[in-house]
C-alpha cells in the first residue's frame, strides 16, 4: 500500500484543535478520506460515543490490530489509546498492548491541545494500511517545535537485519503521563531517541522474539554512525551533514530494541516512515521543511524534513511522503 502524507494544510483537511473531534479527524485519515487524499486503507468496525477501533490492514502472515480511540481525555485536550489483537466490541478486546498494568486507564495519552477550544493546531500524520504516525502541535496552528510537539505511533514494522519475526508484530509509542494535561516527552526528538525502556514516552510490541504474544517494552534509536539526540553534538562522528564534497544527505532509519539481557536491547525492527539525520550538522543550516528524493534503500521514496530543537540540540526528522515502505 501506498505510503501517504496528510495534513492540516491540505485543502478540506479535517481542524484539529481542544475538543473531541480526534476520532472523526483519524476517519477520515484512515477510512473515508479527504478532499483530494485518498484514504491510507483502515477500517472502523466499532464506534462508541467519543470512541472508536480502527482496524489496520491484514498483510499476508501479519494480522491486523485494532487500535482503540477515547477522545475526551482532560475535557477534550487529549485522547487514550490502546492495541488490541481482537476486539468483539469498542470497549472488549484481547492482547492489549500495553497492558492495563503497564500503562493504566484508559491506555497510553496524546495531547492535541494545550487548551480545551476549538482553536486550530497544526498537525501532520504519514499512514498506509498498515501502521500511522500522527504529529501535533499542540499550542499552534503551524510551527512544530520541540516543545510543542506530541507524538503518536502504532503500526507493524520493518523486520530488523536478518529476522522476519517482527514483520508479524505491531509496536507503539506514546506517552504515559496520565490522564490530565502534561507537556510530556512525546515529542519529535523523543521519537527518534529514547534509550530507556521505562521513560515518560512509552513504546512497547506486541510480540517478544520469541514470539510469544503479550506487551514487551522497547526503546528507540537510529541505527547509523550516530545514536545521540543531539544532532549537533561534538562527539557525533563522520563527514559533515550535508557531506561537504557531494552535497548528499546522509540518513539513517530508527530502530525498536527490545528490552533484554544485552544492555541496549535486541533489535527488533525498523520504524516505518522516518528517517534521522546522521552526523554532524551546523546549528545554521537550514533544513526545515525541505523535500528530498529518496536513492538506494529509499529509492522511489520522498521525504520532507520537520526541525525539533531547543537551547541545546538540534534534531532534523524526514518524513516520508509518497511511495512504499
Amino acid at each position: 500500500m501506498t505510503v501517504r502524507f496528510y495534513s492540516s494544510t491540505d485543502a478540506s483537511a479535517p481542524v484539529l484543535s481542544g475538543t473531541g473531534n480526534f476520532v472523526d479527524l483519524l476517519d477520515a485519515i484512515l477510512v473515508t478520506g479527504y478532499g483530494s487524499q485518498p484514504a491510507a486503507g483502515w477500517t472502523k468496525p466499532f464506534t462508541g460515543t467519543n470512541k472508536a477501533a480502527f482496524l489496520m490492514a491484514t498483510t499476508g502472515d501479519a494480522p491486523g490490530y485494532y487500535v482503540r480511540i477515547l477522545d475526551q481525555l482532560d475535557s477534550g485536550r487529549g485522547v487514550a489509546w490502546r492495541c488490541y489483537k481482537t476486539m468483539s466490541d469498542v470497549d472488549t478486546g484481547t492482547n492489549p498492548v500495553p497492558t492495563v498494568a503497564q500503562v493504566p486507564g484508559n491506555g497510553i495519552s496524546f495531547w492535541k491541545s494545550e487548551a480545551n477550544s476549538a482553536a486550530a493546531r497544526g498537525w501532520f500524520c504519514v499512514a498506509d494500511d498498515r501502521g500511522f504516525m500522527f504529529v501535533s502541535a499542540r499550542d499552534s496552528a503551524t510551527s512544530f517545535t520541540v516543545a510543542n510537539t506530541q507524538t503518536m505511533y502504532v503500526g507493524q514494522m520493518e523486520p530488523a537485519p536478518g529476522l522476519t519475526r517482527s514483520a508479524l508484530d505491531v509496536a507503539v509509542h506514546g506517552s504515559n503521563a496520565g490522564t490530565a494535561f502534561a507537556t510530556n516527552a512525546t515529542t519529535l526528538g523523543a521519537v527518534r531517541d529514547s534509550v530507556s525502556f521505562s521513560a515518560a514516552a512509552v513504546s512497547y510490541i506486541s510480540a517478544n522474539i520469541a514470539g510469544l504474544d503479550g506487551s514487551f517494552p522497547v526503546c528507540r534509536r537510529p541505527l547509523g554512525l550516530n545514536t545521540a539526540a543531539n544532532s549537533t553534538a561534538a562527539s557525533l562522528v563522520g563527514p559533515g551533514v550535508p557531506d561537504p564534497i557531494t552535497g548528499v544527505l546522509r540518513l539513517c532509519p530508527i530502530y525498536a530494541f527490545e528490552e533484554s539481557i544485552i544492555s541496549f536491547g535486541t533489535n527488533r525492527g525498523r520504524m516505518p516512515y522516518i528517517l534521522s539525520i546522521d552526523g554532524p550538522i551546523s546549528t545554521s543550516q537550514i533544513l526545515n521543511n525541505i523535500e528530498i528524493v529518496g536513492e538506494n534503500s529509499t529509492a522511489g521514496q520522498t521525504f520532507v524534513c520537520r526541525l525539533s530543537s531547543s537551547a541545546s540540540q538540534v534534531t532534523y526528522l524526514f518524513f516520508q511522503t509518497s511511495g512504499s515502505r
